[in-house]
């Protein structure tokens, strides 16, 4: 058997961790809550997107607040403004205390909502300043808040545009400029059409990135499973074995001696694979990862080492209990017969047992035990199983102190 998948370390693929791009992106990333961050892409992308829209609407509050107060001297810019800024600074707090991007990200249209339709109503309607910026919620809404989000965002400022329009258009609102019909209402068609056009485009725009975020995150989670998946058999490649023997030698290291580990190797298998080619040798894999999957518990891993090599690892068993499955598993490979073109083969099994007893022993030497002790059966004539009594790692390598379990006579 090959001994070259026995490592101490192993990658864990799938790791969700993702660095943000630039100083401005790690010094952001501080600010999401942690679940946000591990969450899926969209949420993580979406929180960093808030955060950055709140520092430009702070640069903008700070930049025109001394052009609108002191030098065109409009009434309520100083404290709309004021209250706008508060309101961008509370976005942070908000993030963090709901951890909601959704929540947030509303928070912080309706407080640029609420300032530019006051002062649209208060300052001149469609001729005042802030009148054209509620073109630009549509869009907001679709990058910050989705597609649900943004159609309501675009239903809420259409609706703003055009009442304040028409109110202008009518004369009820103070401070308006006296204007022809005909430019009031070519203003006020003009800009509510435009934001319904900014909000189909950002619905396009989204729809378009979720689809694409979907795709991608399907061919992640495919590689991910071949990654950690045997491509043949469905079962745990060698990688997550030996993450998984790792994990649960910890374990046993903390909470006690319980656990096994099973390493199986088929006889007969390299004749059936020679004599009729590496199809028949494939279906045969996959009947013993059929078996092998029915016998396992939940809280169990089986897998593929390689060629014809599986392993076993059972958590929290008695020594009995693995006396017990591996007396199972030969009985289980003993059944299992193979037809191909109308011959019969027979495939056995010769395993090696290693329970989890010796906390001061080290994960390469339960490997090299298991398989040393595989090792011994195959040299008995197979069809047996062969228990570890002890870690030592150069015992391992001499075959010593193993015990016969049992044998299946064929």
């Amino acid at each position: 058997t090959s001994m070259d998948w026995l490592t101490k370390e192993a990658p864990i693929p799938g790791n969700t961790t993702r660095s943000a791009n630039g100083p401005l992106g790690r010094l952001l990333v501080r600010v999401i809550p942690r679940e946000l961050i591990e969450s899926d892409l969209r949420s993580r992308s979406r929180a960093l997107l808030l955060l950055r829209f709140t520092i430009v609407g702070a640069v903008f509050t700070a930049v025109f607040f001394p052009y609108f107060v002191f030098y065109l001297k409009m009434p309520f810019s100083g404290w709309t403004n004021g209250l706008y800024g508060l309101s961008l600074a509370l976005t942070p707090l908000i993030l963090r205390w709901t951890r909601s991007t959704s929540v947030a990200s509303h928070w912080t249209l309706t407080s640029a909502f609420a300032v530019l339709l006051f002062q649209s109503v208060a300052l001149g309607g469609a001729s005042s300043l802030s009148f054209p910026w509620l073109v630009t919620l549509p869009i907001a809404g679709m990058l910050l808040c989705g597609t649900r989000g943004g159609l309501i965002w675009t239903v809420i400022a259409t609706a703003s545009i055009v009442a304040v329009g028409v109110t202008d258009s009518l004369g009820w609102l103070p401070n308006a400029p006296v204007r022809s019909v005909t430019a009031e209402g070519a203003t006020t068609v003009t800009f509510a059409s435009l934001a319904v056009a900014l909000g189909c485009l950002g619905w396009l725009f989204e729809t378009r990135a979720n689809t694409l975020l979907r795709h991608l995150e399907r061919q992640r989670q495919t590689y991910h499973d071949r990654s950690l998946r045997d491509v043949l058999t469905g079962l745990a490649n060698r990688a997550l074995l030996s993450e998984y023997i790792i994990q649960s030698w910890e374990r046993c290291r903390r909470t006690g001696p319980r656990g096994a580990l099973f390493f199986i190797d088929l006889n007969h298998f390299k004749v059936i694979n020679d004599q009729h080619g590496h199809l028949a040798g494939d279906q045969v894999l996959l009947e013993v990862a059929l078996r092998l999957k029915d016998v396992v518990r939940r809280s169990d891993i089986a897998g593929r080492i390689g060629g014809d090599e599986f392993g076993i690892i059972m958590r929290d068993c008695s020594l009995e209990h693995a006396e017990h499955v591996a007396e199972g598993l030969l009985e289980l490979f003993g059944e299992l017969r193979f037809n191909w073109h109308g011959k019969r083969y027979a495939v056995g099994a010769s395993v090696g047992l290693v329970p989890l007893t010796d906390p001061n022993s080290s994960v390469s030497n339960v490997l090299s035990a298991a398989d040393a002790a595989c090792h011994a059966a195959k040299d008995k004539g197979g069809h047996r199983v062969f228990m570890f009594n002890s870690n030592d790692a150069e015992l391992a390598k001499r075959h010593g102190h193993m015990r016969w379990v049992s044998r299946i006579n064929r």
